[in-house]
């Protein structure tokens, strides 16, 4: 396809290269296993895809790197694998990593609470296909599982896990019956007092408003993270508006209809809180937001080499408490991008990129182009996204939510 060179594994080193990146024991890219079979894909222009599955994304090597980089981007930005607080006293023992894909998270994660302390955590990954290489070899204490996760019920005793971890799911969870009982199976698998957290990102591009700054809402330790990574935690509520880059508006209008056709949510990130809080065997709720800038914010671009420094020793942060400990309203950052920062924006955009391209004969459908027009207009996006001149966003970003909530106990001590 025309425009679309480079877009393969050079950037899962522009990730894994950044200064202190979680580190996977397992390779970024590796060839799937035997075990995905013709019984479970079919072959349909030119890739494979899941047999009578509204999951509009192919399944292949290609896909596997761009689902790798989204969730390097995803850790790189939060700063850890895992988000719920309660996890820093409590960390769990048993975890399912529902639709796991590559199995990556379940690799960093590892490590992750292996460099806390915290080792023999049992994961156990399932999916439709078995796309995972066996993470045993590499030190991982790991089962896989097949299955299509709309086949219920799951095969897990009750009670079983210390936390049920989703992340990226939505494509692969329409809003349609088979779906519905998914939440339920969930709980009845976790312990009571166990956590279900879940990764998710939207399908459609906004912006950043420009005149409404996020607040710095976050945490200590998660706004230091947002300063060394130039991304920005977002307060619930905050507002954003529609994207003016005249490629994102039309891809938006697409996917909409290509997710809409398949009853797949086009932004899970502010319907998931609403949607955990519906369900009366959970509580304790709680969410993270942020927001990865596609390119330089207007604010950015010209700045200083002296501003460097400060958005990397986390003195933003502090700088941003008056006298008194509350908070100011911080402005827009006037900074300049660290290389580790110019490739993590440069990585979410990319896979938003590779994205469109996995859907294109979906998306050429939405369209009603034609082959040769969709390579034009491809193209020329490709050329407007990734050009040197740096214009062609004014706040446009990758949104990520995580959500958290407790199955709820009887008593305090029963998620020992």
């Amino acid at each position: 396809m025309a425009g679309t060179a480079g877009m393969g594994g050079s950037y899962l080193v522009a990730v894994a290269a950044q200064r202190n990146p979680p580190r996977a024991k397992t390779p970024l890219v590796e060839a799937p296993p035997v075990e995905i079979a013709s019984s479970v894909l079919e072959l349909r222009h030119g890739r494979p895809y899941i047999k009578d599955s509204p999951y509009p994304l192919p399944v292949d090597l290609t896909e596997f790197n761009r689902q790798n980089l989204r969730t390097l981007v995803a850790t790189q930005a939060l700063g850890k694998a895992l988000c719920a607080p309660r996890f820093a006293k409590m960390p769990p023992k048993r975890i399912l990593d529902l639709t796991c894909g590559t199995g990556l998270w379940s690799s960093l994660c590892d490590d992750y609470l292996k460099a806390t302390g915290v080792g023999d955590v049992e994961f156990i990954g399932m999916d439709i296909a078995a796309t995972a290489p066996d993470l045993s070899k590499h030190g991982v204490n790991w089962k896989f599982v097949q299955r299509d996760t709309r086949d219920l019920p799951y095969p897990f005793e009750d009670d079983y896990f210390d936390l049920v971890m989703i992340k990226d799911s939505t494509m692969t969870m329409p809003l349609d019956e088979r779906s519905l009982g998914i939440l339920d199976e969930l709980l009845r698998i976790l312990k009571e007092g166990g956590i279900l957290e879940a990764w998710e990102s939207d399908h459609v591009i906004r912006s950043l408003d420009p005149d409404t700054p996020p607040s710095r809402s976050g945490t200590v330790e998660e706004e230091l993270i947002a300063d060394a990574t130039a991304t920005f935690n977002l307060p619930r509520g905050h507002p954003f508006v529609p994207t003016q880059n005249k490629y994102f508006l039309q891809a938006n209008a697409w996917v909409e209809q290509v997710l809409d056709w398949e009853s797949i949510l086009v932004a899970p990130c502010p319907r998931m809180t609403e949607m955990m809080a519906q369900e009366e065997s959970l509580s304790d709720h709680g969410s993270r937001r942020i927001a990865i800038p596609f390119g330089e914010l207007p604010s950015e671009r010209g700045a200083p080499n002296s501003q460097r420094s400060s958005f990397s020793s986390g003195r933003a942060y502090r700088d941003s408490f008056l006298s008194d400990g509350s908070r100011e309203k911080a402005p827009w950052p006037e900074r300049t991008l660290t290389p580790d920062q110019a490739a993590l924006r440069h990585t979410a955009l990319l896979t938003n990129l590779q994205m469109y391209q996995a859907m294109e004969p979906l998306l050429k459908k939405a369209s009603g182009k034609t082959t040769d027009e969709w390579s034009q207009w491809f193209a020329s996006m490709m050329a407007d996204m990734l050009g040197p001149e740096k214009t062609a966003f004014a706040g446009e970003c990758l949104e990520i939510g995580v959500f958290w909530a407790t199955k709820a106990q009887p008593r305090a001590d029963r998620f020992r």
